[in-house]
C-alpha cells in the first residue's frame, strides 16, 4: 500500500517561484548556483523586464553586489534557455514560457511524484502538455 504525504506551504511570490525553478532544475538535473537560481526568481517575480532595470534590481535585493556581476550570472544561465532576451538589442529579457513557471496570485501547486520502484508493477503517470514538451 502507498503512503500518502501532503504538505502545504505558503510563500511570497520571490520564493514560489523559485521552488518551481528547483523544482525543475531537479527534475531534469541542471545545475545552478543559489545566486543564480535567485536572479531567475527575481526574473520570474518581475515578468518582461528591460536588462537594465533588471540588474538595477537584482544589486537592490541585495543577489549580487553590482550590475556587472549580475551581467556575468545571467551569461552563465542564458546558456541553458531558462530566460528569453528580445527587442530591439536583445534589452527585454523574461522567463522562458516552456517552463512553465507561474507567479500569479492564488495558485496552489500540486506535484505528484511516484517512486519508481522496478520490483513492483509500473504505475503509468500522464504527462501534461508542458511536461511532454521538456520531455
Amino acid at each position: 500500500m502507498a503512503v500518502k504525504i501532503q504538505k502545504i506551504s505558503k510563500l511570497d511570490k520571490f520564493h514560489f517561484v523559485k521552488y518551481q525553478l528547483i523544482h525543475h532544475c531537479f527534475m531534469r538535473g541542471v545545475r545552478f548556483s543559489d545566486t543564480e537560481l535567485s536572479c531567475l526568481a527575481l526574473l520570474g517575480e518581475i515578468g518582461d523586464v528591460r536588462l537594465s532595470e533588471f540588474t538595477a534590481t537584482a544589486v537592490a535585493r541585495g543577489i549580487l553586489g553590482s550590475t556587472a556581476a549580475v551581467n556575468t550570472c545571467l551569461s552563465k544561465v542564458e546558456k541553458s534557455e531558462f530566460f528569453i532576451k528580445k527587442g530591439a538589442g536583445k534589452k527585454m529579457i523574461f522567463l522562458n514560457p516552456i517552463l512553465g513557471i507561474k507567479s500569479e496570485s492564488d495558485v496552489l501547486l500540486v506535484f505528484n511524484v511516484v517512486q519508481d520502484d522496478p520490483k513492483r508493477t509500473k504505475v503509468s503517470v500522464p504527462k501534461n502538455s508542458a511536461e511532454a514538451q521538456l520531455a
